[in-house]
């Protein structure tokens, strides 16, 4: 944060006026507002009776940590899952709006804390728990990463509002924001990497950023493959659409994917064609096992220096995805009934939080 926000923000959680804040400094009150507006500076010499003031610190005032680092941020963002997680939706906004209040320059922790936030009231809609949150302020969260100098978290934050609007039918908007995001970076930062590993010599470092490139061009095509299939779907080919999720299978199982990626294409075509039958319910017998047997990606020649994730984690995922189609899409409300649904709700089922915050570190 510049100083002058940082004024600007303490003066009024103190609840002084601009004329209040130059009788105390000995200054007069167009020099504060000046502060504030970033046209002037207050004099070296004041600073540390200001900071007295401000009840804050020279650190904090001159903003020398106006960002986190990578570490602090991943270790936040870590345990703000947990509290969306174990405690509530509510719970989580309240620790992100008071991390956010720290860091409000962060663009990164910004977006991922409006995401996190979205994603745990998703869930908790799926399990009929209406959420208790400020939409709006996460909202503008997104609208502030959209004017993010990081190209990747302002296309991520731009995606966001985009999905938003469509939502809302608000057409016009998503259209707008959409033309201000480019088609296609002029520059791949990750094959810039991979040239300058193999002319290091580096072998190994450009054969994993390979891999990881493969990964996500694979897991990307298999997206839009489904998406591809839903739609194909909803214009009435129901033919083209079954033969789109068996190709999308054939290379889920070509490119040595989990074999969730190999199930989840036919469970998809059955639930868009609204299938009632023993098949689907067999499908979803498998997609529950496969969800439980962890990827080994480095047995393949493909992806052997690919670091996978924490398989309890993606277990979790995997498992809540399947959860959400079932619980939102009554075209097949019929699994409800069943035995693996029965399973697949109490395997997510959350334990009811301790009386001590997963943010404590006592």
């Amino acid at each position: 944060m510049k100083i002058n926000h940082t004024i600007k923000e303490k003066r009024i959680e103190r609840g002084y006026t601009q004329e209040q804040l130059a009788s105390i400094l000995g200054v007069t009150a167009p020099a504060v507002n000046k502060w504030e507006k970033g046209s002037s500076f207050p004099d070296i010499t004041l600073l540390p009776v200001l900071a007295r003031a401000l009840k804050t610190d020279l650190n904090t005032l001159l903003s020398f940590k106006n960002d986190l680092t990578r570490e602090e941020l991943a270790m936040f963002l870590n345990e703000l899952s947990k509290i969306a997680i174990y405690e509530s939706t509510e719970k989580a906004f309240e620790a992100a709006k008071e991390k956010i209040s720290e860091y409000p320059e962060s663009d990164e922790l910004i977006l991922y804390c409006a995401i996190i936030i979205e994603n745990s009231a998703i869930m908790e809609k799926g399990r009929n728990i209406q959420s208790d949150y400020d939409e709006a302020e996460v909202f503008s969260w997104y609208e502030k990463a959209c004017q993010s100098g990081d190209t990747n978290i302002k296309s991520m934050a731009q995606s966001s509002v985009v999905n938003k609007f469509i939502e809302k039918e608000e057409y016009e908007k998503a259209e707008k924001i959409i033309d201000e995001i480019p088609d296609k970076l002029p520059v791949d930062k990750k094959q810039l990497k991979i040239n300058l590993a193999l002319k290091k010599g580096e072998y190994e470092k450009a054969a994993l950023l390979l891999e990881e490139k493969l990964l996500l061009s694979v897991t990307e095509i298999l997206s839009d493959m489904t998406a591809l299939m839903q739609t194909t779907v909803k214009i009435g080919n129901v033919e083209d659409a079954k033969y789109i999720s068996e190709v999308s299978a054939k290379a889920a199982e070509l490119f040595d994917m989990q074999k969730y990626n190999i199930y989840i294409p036919k469970f998809l075509y059955l639930c868009s064609v609204g299938e009632n039958s023993d098949e689907l319910k067999k499908v979803l017998s498998m997609l529950m096992d496969s969800t439980e047997e962890k990827w080994k990606g480095n047995k393949s020649p493909l992806y052997r220096f690919v670091k996978t994730k924490d398989h309890k984690d993606l277990e979790k995922i995997l498992k809540r995805t399947l959860f959400y189609e079932i619980e939102n899409n009554d075209s097949i409300k019929f699994l409800r009934e069943t035995e693996i649904y029965k399973k697949l709700k109490a395997d997510i089922s959350f334990p009811q939080a301790s009386s001590q915050s997963h943010c404590d570190k006592s």
